[in-house]
């Protein structure tokens, strides 16, 4: 079966032959008559000569530009082909990775991580972030940026979202009866919070744990607050009624007009790591940083900082009077098992309030 570059390259060659061919002959046709009528006179052997010269000029011309286009077509042509490879190649490993994610959910190869956040008036830990982790066999640990999406694009975030949710519900409760009264949050992607099912679902995981609803709080990105305003507002207001908190996750890099503040059911703010990372290094980042907090304190919401890594970035977040700290400065993500180790062992401040 010829491909599109077999009949455009031949189509092209073709027109070559044929404009060759007739410059050829109008040439040899002009040649011809110069040697049989010589006679006539220097003027017709100089005009003969000329035309000759002109028609073989054209020709090279001609010859040169169709072979250029030629030339764009070959390239164009390499280009679409290259593209189309790549776009076979993502769709063949999307569809992979979302029959391995589908597995994974099936064979419980999944995890969740969680880092700690701290309280900067006591020093000691006041809740975490729950964070959701792949190990597998073959291929190693892939990162939430690569399966996240996979699974946004199919049914599976639904499954996955709701594992979420169980799993950390049931975990909250084990720490409660451990004696450990701490906040735990979960990330809600705009696909999930699209589906009315989802207050239902963690109404009724609520029940069956019997865990205090404030001990779990939700945590949504400006861009799924401006989705669809009017339900969004109604489902937050029930998840609210229900003792759920609601954080603003990332917040300072959307477009969430400030009047959205009030309207939501909102608890608390998380400040963006872009400006806590560069706290100290562009004052720009730090009147942004002190602009959120005092925003979220005339507002009277809780204010957290995200992205800690550094001493002197806990210091200033302290200084400037945010309520909680989270970031690798103050741990790593852990397993539910460290963590409850950590819980245990935090008999002292992990973080000095003296800086």
């Amino acid at each position: 079966m010829k491909t599109y570059k077999d009949l455009a390259g031949k189509k092209i060659q073709l027109s070559i032959m044929a404009v060759v061919f007739i410059c050829i002959a109008i040439t040899a046709y002009v040649c011809m008559s110069y040697l049989k009528e010589l006679y006539i006179g220097k003027i017709y052997i100089i005009g003969a000569l000329a035309y000759a010269s002109i028609s073989l000029l054209a020709v090279a011309y001609l010859y040169s530009s169709l072979l250029d286009r030629l030339s764009q077509s070959e390239v164009r042509y390499q280009l679409a082909q290259a593209d189309l490879i790549r776009l076979n190649k993502d769709a063949n490993e999307q569809e992979k990775l979302t029959k391995l994610l589908r597995l994974a959910l099936e064979n419980d190869e999944l995890t969740i991580l969680y880092q700690p956040r701290v309280s900067t008036k006591t020093g000691k830990i006041c809740g975490a972030e729950a964070l959701v982790r792949w190990f597998h066999a073959d291929v190693g640990w892939i990162s939430p940026d690569e399966f996240i999406p996979v699974a946004e694009k199919s049914d599976l975030i639904l499954q996955l979202g709701l594992w979420v949710v169980k799993t950390v519900c049931q975990n909250i409760k084990k720490w409660h009866d451990l004696g450990f009264s701490l906040k735990i949050s979960i990330n809600l992607s705009k696909y999930q919070f699209r589906q009315g099912d989802i207050v239902k679902d963690i109404a009724q995981i609520l029940w069956d744990t019997q865990i205090a609803p404030y001990s779990l709080e939700i945590e949504l990105t400006e861009n799924v607050l401006l989705e669809n305003p009017e339900k969004c507002a109604l489902m937050l207001s029930v998840l609210r009624s229900m003792g759920v908190t609601i954080l603003v996750d990332n917040f300072g890099t959307g477009n969430l007009p400030l009047s959205y503040l009030r309207r939501y059911p909102i608890s608390a703010l998380k400040i963006a790591r872009t400006f806590v990372r560069n706290i100290s290094l562009s004052s720009q980042d730090n009147g942004i940083v002190n602009a959120i907090i005092a925003m979220g304190k005339g507002l009277k919401l809780r204010i957290i900082a995200e992205g800690v890594e550094t001493k002197e970035q806990a210091g200033y977040l302290i200084k400037h009077e945010v309520d909680e700290l989270q970031g690798y400065h103050i741990s790593l993500p852990l397993a539910e098992e460290e963590f409850s180790v950590k819980l245990q062992e935090d008999v002292v401040p992990i973080i000095s309030l003296k800086h």
